[in-house]
Parts: structure tokens; C-alpha cells; sequence
């Protein structure tokens, strides 16, 4: 028989043996069972420990509207056999948003926030009013994809969705955010199956990065709450929301694929913002080779790896932020607990291998040891330098571990909740080897490779550190690292001031020495031609470098002014370099060379510091965080080879 035919026959069933078996309380005798209410009129069921559930009592439907849709909404409802159980809601208008639902700086229009609150309001509503485990939104101009349902009629779809809730129930796709109707996503690198529908051949579940569009999406409970948790107060688009809330590892967010619904642009356009371009799957989008956020997925192997090209150019200068502010300020407070509370009883002490004065590695080489500590829950204490560097860095220049300043990057639950993420038992002897580190030592290098992401992937990475992703988690540590005295920080604003540091876009040109500097000028026009950057950061210590600057008359160049003599004492390196971190990492671009430690510093203080990612050319290789291993693909006269990272 035909799959429809199948589906009708148990649903004709189903529904008359329900009837036939109803008490006197609408309720259903199941013997050896939970009782189940009486089922209402879409026919579909959800398998739930072995008892077929009406999806109507599993599930709180919502749509979002505006009066203007109402009509079209009731009209699509019923043609999918969900308009009895589908609570229409109107939608929020700008003048009806309370002070406290958005945050003053957001950067949306109207509209966005509008629609956003509404959204927001949703889960709360759902979690307020509804006891069902499950809820669902739509928004007012959805209509369902005839090509996905494969032959079947509409009325089919809640079986659909039931069958997505069976599989959620029976452990087969885990998500608690599901979305029906996905755009403009990274599916060529960047997704993975998790799991088909188990009535609908062709229909499957997957999870992703960048799944776009809230048209329409499920959700359970945790997942209604983490949505309300990210959008209230509104700080992006609810679209935005969605994505932030997988990458966030507030919840388990994936998409059916292909999906079941898409926004009417033809008949309503869009009152919001200009139309984007939809497509179920963004073949073609930089995303493609920058999953989760600057963590691209290698298509040889299937591990996941850092920053995995050395040219990222957006659409736009200025991106739409990635990393929420409540998502970092979190993680913040995981790394914070380990340098200030010993709930475990644990101290580790943090020592870097870099030669002194180099500022930037000795950052670099203590990520491993952070990540280390963060996953079996150790106390830290302040980094030291190599014996052979005198310089009190942190202290100096740095804070030190456990400082009150830290405490405005933090969020007070996550400390609370640190070491509840932490792995209890630690079989190995890298907390020992870290606090006593040496290039040779081999408990030393075998700890190094077990932090190896490019080796290990996931398993290398903590259960804190997975609530951001390794190349955002990284990038905190390191901006953990570098929060600057109160003293730097004046310094820094004086230097500021004396170079008339410009107001408008800059892009960052790190030239090491020995670089030629037309060539990174060629990479360097690539960037302010498709950005219309006219200020140009030189760092250099390369002072025969500056006089080529006048062959680039339209830019103006910001050039770090010369030292009255040498670095002599032992913290003046170590200031200079950090001037220049910081100057780089308050640009809007970078063209650099990642081999070198100042240029991957600087680009994550960067990230951090706008929380999206900034275009940036490197000369030589890709990003990467892999102190000790040779896996950054090393060019040298067009030939590739693993050099250290």
C-alpha cells in the first residue's frame, strides 16, 4: 500500500478503538500504561514509551500575527489539519514593547524588534500557561513546501511533526529546538544526519550552525526556556537567536531537512527588512568554510579544525555579532572559577615555555594548561614567564588571576556552576606536567597532543568550553589572559592619542620583518577596496618599511612611533608587544601572517572585542591554537608542509 493510504488506515484504527475505549473523564484505559487524553482531530500520533500519544496533547501550537494575515493564517491552518489546537497570537507592536524587553543598543530597526519581543514573548507565554512538554511557533506569512511532503497531502504534516517528536522521545535525535523551516544554512561542510523520520522516507533530522529563519520551529520545554533565556532582553534578531542558541550550547538546535515550511515573500513580502535571498542550503556562503563560528568542519577526515582558510572577506565590514554577550560572560565565569575558587580541592600551577620577551607566545602556550584545568576542575594561579624572563607580566601589565577586574567580564551562576561541569577524576599527569612545563619533556609533549583539537576534535575540549566551541573559547582564554592594568590600559589610550588614532574603520597591517611590503599592500587593497577602509595601523619593526608607505598616497597611515632607545629593561619587550596587540585588536581588519603568535593573538583579542568575526588575509597559513604540534600548514615556495602553530 501507499505510505498516505498506510497512514490513514492505522489513524481509522486508532481513532475508533480510542473512542470505543473512552471513561466517563475522556481519558483512555491503557492497561499497564499511563492514560492518555482523548485524541482531537489531526489524526497524528507520537510514540512515546510504547504508547501512541495524540500529538494534540504533546504539543502547544502558536502563530504570530498581524491582523492583516489573520485570514491567511486560519486558511493554512486548516489545510494542514492544525487549526483546533492552534492558539492564534497577535503579534507585537513597536509601540506595545516594554523598556525592559530590549536592550538600548541593539541594532535592529522597528520591525526586528517588534518581532523579536513577540517571539520572546512566546516561550514565556508557552512556559507560563501551557503543561504540554512541547511547543511550536509560526510565524504569519509561513506556508508549508509542497515538494517536502513527497506526494502526500498537507493534512499530513502533523504526523510529520509527531514523528519528530518519536524520535526525539526514543533518544534517536536529541534536539530540544527543531526548525522546520531553515534558510540560508551551511549544508555542504558543515551539518551531519542525526536521524530520519521514522514514517517518512526522504524526511530527516540534522544538525548545523547557521539554520536561519524562524518561520516555523518546535521546541521542548528546556529549549522553550533557553529561547526566552537568549531573547529576553532582545539583543539580535529572533532569527539570530535561534542560531545563537545552538552555538551556545544553551540547547540542542536542529533542523528538519527539507523543510516543511517558508515564508510567502511572493504574496507578502516582508515588513520587516529587505528580502534576503532563501535557500533551504547557502551552498556558496563564506559559512561553508567557517562553520561554528570560525570552526570549519575538514571534509578528508570529518574532524573539526581551526580556522581553516587563510582569506575571510564577508559581504560586510561590520558583521552581525556571533557570540552573545550572556554566552561569553558565562564561559568567563568558568575560566574566572578556575583562577579564583578551588572547589575540588585542586591547584595547578600556569607556566609558559615562550623565550623571553615574547609576549604573544607566552599568551599562546598557556591555552593548553587552561584547557586542561577547565576540564578537571584545577585552581590556577597567576602565570609565570620562563625562569630566564624576570619580567612580572602578570602583575606588571596583566592582571593577575582572581582580581576584582575580572569581575565585570563574568557572569556570578556560571562560577557557581564551573565546577559542576568539571570531569572528578584525573588519570593523567598533565597537571604536573603543565605546572613544570619543558620543550623535550615527554609527559610534557604527550599532554600538549592530548589538547591537540585538531587531532582530537571534541574530545580534547572540556564540558565549559563546549558551551562556546573551540575557536570562541580559545579566544576567551586569551582575552581572559590579556586584561590589560589600569595603568596599560592609560598607556594604551595615550598612545591612542598621540598617534590620533581615527575614529572611522582601520584596517591592521602587521609586517614582519623581511616581508616584502608591496606584497602585503596587494592584500591589503583587497580589503579596503571592498570595504572602503581609508586608515591603515602599520606595525612594524621594519623601520625601512615606513618610507614605502609614501608610494600609497590615499591612505593614511598610523605608523607606532619610534622608541627613544632600545628595549633594555626587562618589561619594556613585553610593553611594546602589548601596545601593539592592542592596537592591532582594535582595528576592523587585519592583513598578517598567522604563522607568527602576535598575528593569531591579535585577531582573537580581536573576535573578542567584537564578538563576530573581522576580514583578515593571512600571507602564510590559516589561524590555529595547537601549541607544540605540527598542524598548521606551513607554505614555503608553493610548498605546503605541517609546521608548528
Amino acid at each position: 500500500l501507499h505510505r498516505m493510504a498506510i497512514h490513514h488506515l492505522l489513524f481509522a484504527v486508532t481513532a475508533f478503538a480510542l473512542q470505543d475505549s473512552l471513561d466517563t473523564q475522556g481519558r483512555v484505559e491503557l492497561e499497564g500504561e499511563e492514560q492518555v487524553p482523548k485524541v482531537n482531530g489531526s489524526g497524528a500520533f507520537a510514540r512515546i514509551n510504547g504508547v501512541d500519544v495524540p500529538l494534540e496533547q504533546l504539543l502547544s501550537p502558536m502563530v504570530i500575527t498581524m491582523e492583516k494575515r489573520r485570514n491567511h493564517v486560519i486558511d493554512v491552518l486548516h489545510e494542514i489539519n492544525m487549526f483546533h489546537f492552534t492558539e492564534i497570537r497577535n503579534a507585537t507592536t513597536p509601540s506595545q514593547i516594554q523598556a525592559l524587553e530590549v536592550i538600548p543598543d541593539a541594532q535592529l530597526n522597528r520591525g526586528e524588534r517588534a518581532c523579536s519581543v513577540s517571539h520572546s514573548r512566546c516561550y514565556r507565554h508557552f512556559l507560563d500557561t501551557s503543561d504540554k512538554p512541547y511547543g511550536m511557533v509560526f510565524e504569519d506569512d509561513f506556508q508549508y513546501e509542497v515538494e517536502a511532503l513527497d506526494g502526500e497531502p498537507a493534512s499530513m504534516i502533523p504526523q510529520m511533526i509527531a514523528d519528530a517528536i518519536t524520535a526525539k522521545e526514543s533518544g534517536k535525535a536529541n534536539w530540544e529546538v527543531l526548525n522546520l523551516g531553515r534558510c540560508n544554512d551551511c549544508c555542504r561542510t558543515c551539518q551531519h544526519e542525526v536521524s530520519e523520520l521514522p514514517n517518512f522516507e526522504g524526511l530527516k533530522i540534522v544538525q548545523s550552525n547557521s539554520a536561519y529563519c524562524g518561520t516555523a520551529y518546535l521546541f521542548n520545554r528546556k529549549g522553550a526556556a533557553a529561547m526566552r533565556k537568549v531573547s529576553f532582553p532582545v539583543s539580535v534578531i529572533s532569527d539570530d537567536s535561534l542560531v545563537a542558541v545552538g552555538r551556545g550550547g544553551w540547547a540542542n538546535y536542529m533542523s528538519m531537512s527539507p523543510k516543511l515550511f517558508s515564508q510567502d515573500r511572493v504574496n507578502f513580502g516582508s515588513d520587516i527588512h529587505d528580502i534576503p535571498p532563501e535557500v533551504e542550503c547557502d551552498d556558496f556562503s563564506d559559512c561553508n568554510s567557517h562553520c561554528e563560528s570560525g570552526v570549519p568542519e575538514d571534509e578528508e577526515d570529518g574532524i573539526v579544525v581551526e580556522t581553516g582558510t587563510p582569506v575571510y572577506l564577508p559581504k560586510l565590514l561590520h558583521n552581525k555579532i556571533e557570540l552573545p554577550k550572556a554566552n561569553l560572560s558565562r564561559f568567563m565565569g568558568y575560566v574566572n572559577s578556575a583562577s579564583s575558587q578551588c572547589s575540588l580541592s585542586r591547584k595547578m600551577k600556569l607556566s609558559s615555555v615562550a623565550k623571553p620577551g615574547e609576549t604573544a607566545s607566552a599568551i599562546a602556550t598557556l591555552v593548553k594548561p587552561m584547557m586542561h584545568a577547565l576540564k578537571f576542575g584545577y585552581c590556577v594561579e597567576t602565570p609565570v614567564l620562563a625562569k630566564e624572563d624576570s619580567c612580572n607580566l602578570w602583575g606588571e601589565f596583566l592582571e593577575p588571576f582572581g582580581s576584582p577586574a575580572s569581575k565585570s567580564l563574568v557572569a556570578e551562576t556560571a562560577e557557581k556552576s564551573a565546577f559542576t561541569l568539571a570531569e572528578l577524576e584525573d588519570k593523567t599527569d598533565c597537571a604536573t606536567a603543565f605546572s613544570k612545563p619543558a620543550m623535550g619533556d615527554s609527559a610534557f609533549e604527550k599532554c600538549l597532543k592530548q589538547y591537540s583539537f585538531k587531532s582530537h576534535g571534541g574530545e580534547a575540549l572540556s564540558k565549559s568550553h563546549k558551551t562556546l566551541g573551540f575557536f570562541r573559547g580559545v579566544t576567551a582564554m586569551m582575552a581572559y589572559l590579556t586584561r590589560p592594568t589600569k595603568s596599560l590600559s592609560a598607556h594604551i589610550d595615550a598612545v591612542k592619542k598621540e598617534l590620533e588614532w581615527p575614529q572611522s574603520d582601520i584596517l591592521a597591517l602587521s609586517v614582519h620583518k623581511g616581508a616584502s611590503f608591496a606584497e602585503y599592500m596587494k592584500q591589503a587593497e583587497r580589503i579596503t577596496k571592498q570595504y572602503g577602509i581609508k586608515n591603515i595601523f602599520l606595525a612594524t619593526d621594519d623601520e625601512s618599511l615606513i618610507a614605502e608607505t609614501k608610494n600609497y598616497p590615499k591612505y593614511k597611515f598610523i605608523v607606532e612611533k619610534k622608541a627613544a632607545a632600545a628595549a633594555s629593561a626587562p618589561c619594556d619587550s613585553h610593553k611594546k608587544e602589548l601596545t601593539r596587540l592592542f592596537l592591532l585588536s582594535a582595528s576592523d581588519a587585519l592583513v598578517g601572517d598567522f604563522s607568527f603568535a602576535t598575528d593569531r593573538v591579535a585577531y582573537g583579542m580581536m573576535y573578542q572585542r567584537t564578538r563576530t568575526h573581522n576580514p583578515y588575509i593571512s600571507l602564510n597559513g590559516a589561524w590555529c591554537s595547537d601549541h607544540g604540534v605540527k598542524s598548521r600548514v606551513h607554505v614555503n615556495d608553493g610548498v605546503e608542509s605541517y609546521g608548528y602553530c
